[in-house]
């Protein structure tokens, strides 16, 4: 630097996490030395808020690209739920002129059937893009999941078990019942889907949990929280694809596998309703996805009200 007699500047970072700016600049003092004059500025809130500008500017443009998707699918799905009509409305007449146990039969039943699981896509693609209305009341979390894990173990296969241990018996939170059950219907699936059939265990946990600061917690506000995990022994989340699990669309399943709606759907409706999703994944060691819902003062419900799904 003395040689050049050009200033330099760069940045360290102390034992204490501060981000500290050194600009050096040579100078000749009255006697005609070489000095260097440093000066040590302590710029850490500044990059911390550049960090949060970028990190916010990034939740914008997925925020913009999810909202330009909704409506791709929201056309899409209104234009194929008319041509699924026709389809069964046609397969319908076709069964019951048929005899009742003809090849044919069996055909117009299948045809039935397919256009019963568009309907079901539909019905996904349409909660992911917010235009069903949802029937929001107090709930019970603790209950919807016990009345949902019958049905879960039921369609799984033998070889995956489902452990439910619940921590929170009382809390409640706001949100429609069904969409809340399709939250955990979708990360149970993709949970047994991770186990690729080999076996394993489906952990749900529901416990309390607050927030005292807003800063804590990225994205979620300070509060307290129920805290619903579904944890699996699978196969983990590749880190260079987490970021973009929750994308609609996006799957690592072979074609035919999975619509790779389940995750994006499941983002949907935590996010309507004012809750926070998370996702911790090692390669070859599982999966754990953490939804936060807002918890609702206990007193402002009546007793029974919103524990059941309709």
């Amino acid at each position: 630097m003395l040689e050049t007699g050009k200033p330099h500047r760069w940045e360290v970072t102390t034992a204490g996490g501060s981000i500290i700016d050194v600009y050096d600049v040579p100078f000749i003092d009255v006697n005609g030395s070489p000095l260097i004059l440093e000066m040590d500025t302590d710029i850490t809130d500044r990059r911390r808020a550049e960090e949060d500008m970028v990190r916010l500017q990034a939740q914008l443009r997925h925020a913009q690209k999810m909202e330009a998707l909704g409506t791709f699918a929201s056309g899409i799905a209104h234009d194929f739920n008319n041509i699924l009509a026709a389809i069964a409305g046609f397969a319908g007449l076709l069964e019951r002129q048929l005899p009742p146990r003809s090849r044919e039969t069996i055909h117009a039943k299948r045809i039935l059937e397919a256009t019963r699981r568009g309907r079901e896509l539909i019905g996904q693609m349409l909660t992911f893009t917010r235009k069903t209305e949802p029937e929001t009341k107090p709930l019970r979390l603790s209950t919807v999941i016990k009345e949902s894990v019958d049905l879960l173990q039921a369609a799984v296969p033998a070889t995956i078990n489902i452990k439910v241990n619940v921590s929170s018996e009382s809390g409640l939170i706001l949100g429609d019942p069904n969409q809340v059950q399709q939250v955990l219907m979708n990360l149970c699936t993709n949970a047994v889907q991770a186990m690729h059939g080999k076996g394993g265990t489906v952990d749900i946990d529901i416990s309390d949990f607050s927030v005292a600061d807003a800063n804590t917690m990225d994205g979620m506000e300070a509060g307290h929280y129920i805290k619903l995990t579904v944890r699996d022994s699978g196969i983990g989340i590749p880190h260079e694809i987490r970021d973009r699990i929750f994308d609609p669309f996006f799957t690592t399943k072979k074609l035919g596998e999975g619509t790779g709606l389940g995750l994006s759907v499941a983002h949907g409706i935590v996010r309507d309703a004012k809750g926070h999703i998370t996702v911790e994944s090692e390669p070859g060691r599982g999966s754990a996805f953490t939804v936060y819902f807002p918890r609702i003062i206990a007193e402002a419900v009546s007793e029974g009200e919103g524990d059941t799904i309709s």
